[in-house]
């Protein structure tokens, strides 16, 4: 699986990629999260290769060593790497997307394990989240404060793992922008407060949240088991 690190937009994408490994893993498969420098020292190329990064394309030590016994999966790719790939799997809505195309993406959204167990309960299972747009300093200046905001400069990151969901489970209202846990908290149901942290992110949150907000029965199509699809899946290519 070939993801990148990220940066001051969140580590969403390598996030994920280490949640479907444990998957995998868990079911008897090897798997490895590597970044495209260090494809190249790999001396075997696996049967399924995997990249999650919006703009890149497949690494050119993956490209050069494909063969017909070699499947290649592009993850939420709008970039060369997009059609280099035997499949597009996406997994977060894109602008770009039709009707049935969203709606796949939704189903196939890859979520924490954790928050999928938390949103399953009773008092999680029957809400659907509202979604307001605003400024970050919008946000800040409210007269009932979020419970919780997550920045830019990535909250996900700069805490422990379980502190953070911890966090976010026990949140009603959340700040956040368009990316893991903005999926993460639609699928509790909490309030949403959704904030622009680029013009590129503005038109995904513009896009989504039109399309959220007039066809609520979309949170029925979120149902919480794209990890298990894509494991399954890529189990069923080896």
């Amino acid at each position: 699986m070939v993801t990148n690190r990220g940066g001051i937009y969140g580590t969403g994408h390598h996030n994920r990629m280490c949640l479907l490994k444990e998957r995998l893993q868990e079911t008897g498969i090897t798997a490895e999260v590597v970044f495209s420098r260090d494809l190249a020292g790999i001396a075997d190329l696996p049967p399924v290769v995997l990249l999650d990064s919006r703009d890149d394309e497949f690494p050119a030590a993956a490209l050069q060593r494909k063969t017909a016994g070699h499947y290649f999966i592009a993850v939420d790719n709008r970039g060369r790497g997009r059609g280099q790939g035997d499949i597009t799997w996406d997994t977060l809505p894109h602008m770009q997307m039709n009707e049935a195309e969203l709606q796949i993406s939704l189903k196939n959204c890859i979520l924490d394990p954790v928050i999928v167990n938390a949103g399953a309960l009773p008092e999680t299972s029957a809400k659907t989240s509202k979604i307001w747009q605003m400024s970050l300093k919008e946000i800040e200046a409210l007269t009932e404060p979020v419970d919780l905001i997550q920045y830019a400069s990535n909250l996900r990151a700069s805490l422990d793992k379980a502190e953070f969901h911890r966090r976010l489970v026990h949140s009603k209202r959340i700040a956040t922008y368009y990316g893991q846990t903005f999926f993460e908290a639609l699928f509790l149901g909490r309030e949403i407060y959704l904030y622009d942290i680029s013009d590129y992110h503005k038109e995904l949150a513009d896009w989504f949240t039109k399309r959220w907000n007039d066809k609520p029965e979309l949170a029925r199509v979120l149902d919480g088991g794209g990890l298990n699809r894509l494991a399954a899946f890529i189990a069923s290519r080896i």
